[in-house]
């Protein structure tokens, strides 16, 4: 049975990361109403779609832009560059405090291979937890998450609605080698990075945008809690973490996702669509 452990871990620098990693500016009209949905068990893609999604290619102007990094930089060597052009993604200054982190590469090659299992990263990313407890609101016998929970995820979702798409792809190109000599590294011996980031990518765009209060029940009186809605408390980790961002930052980050997707060239029908899905109250 899954727990909703009280301190609640984001890996939402994945998107960050993901962003770092490079991404997609793929543009969808959110203005356009979403489709309201059954929420199905199983999010992903119709069959055989994932697989059709074309490799990242680098256009000969993409290859006249690129970054002067050294080709002979070491993993070893590389947080420094990672940090100089990781702060020029962004005029938000926490990206200076989320770039701290050491073995960035190492850490965002395994933070987006975990997103792409729907796994939750947390414990790569304990620096990055919010600094303020989970909250429950109740009234009567309905236990449910207090807006103040989703306020934890402000940050987070501003910083990573105002990465620029273009210079966040170009920052990935000039370091794909390192990224593959990282997953690598993990124990991968074949298939490429880019593939895995692709389904991150897909991962994060699957979930289904929840409307209506999300209850709880306590599992453990104070501690434990579980989602009411059989649906929700099947998701895999991440998603979970998606949902106890709240609804209008988890909107903030796939829709940052999906601006940066035309960079890597993802077709538009290769992708999850946005939908919404209505929480069940009993």
């Amino acid at each position: 049975m899954n727990s909703f452990p009280k301190k609640i871990w984001i890996p939402l620098i994945l998107i960050v990361v993901l962003i770092i990693a490079g991404a997609i500016y793929f543009f969808y009209p959110f203005l356009k109403k979403p489709v309201e949905d059954k929420f199905p068990k199983d999010l992903g893609l119709p069959e055989g779609k994932e697989a059709k999604i074309p490799p990242f290619k680098i256009s000969p102007e993409e290859e006249k832009e690129a970054l002067p990094i050294p080709a002979t930089i070491s993993l070893n060597e590389s947080d420094e560059v990672v940090r100089k052009y990781g702060r020029e993604l962004t005029p938000h200054k926490q990206i200076w405090e989320w770039l701290k982190i050491k073995n960035l590469i190492r850490t965002i090659t395994a933070t987006i291979v975990n997103i792409s299992e729907g796994k939750s990263p947390r414990t790569l990313l304990k620096p990055l937890a919010p600094t303020k407890g989970f909250k429950i609101e109740k009234k009567g016998n309905q236990l449910s998450i207090h807006p103040d929970s989703y306020r934890r995820y402000d940050l987070i979702a501003n910083v990573i609605s105002s990465l620029d798409a273009k210079k966040t792809v170009r920052l990935y190109n000039a370091l794909r080698p390192l990224f593959q000599e990282a997953y690598r590294e993990l124990g991968y011996s074949s298939g490429d990075f880019d593939e895995v980031l692709i389904q991150a990518i897909v991962m994060t765009l699957k979930m289904p945008q929840i409307n209506g209060k999300i209850l709880l029940e306590e599992e453990e009186e104070g501690i434990n809690y579980l989602f009411v809605d059989d649906n929700l408390e099947d998701l895999n980790d991440f998603h979970k973490h998606l949902v106890r961002m709240g609804r209008d930052n988890a909107l903030k980050v796939q829709k940052k996702v999906r601006e940066i997707a035309q960079e890597l060239k993802i077709p538009e029908d290769k992708l999850p669509q946005p939908k919404i899905y209505v929480a069940k109250v009993k």
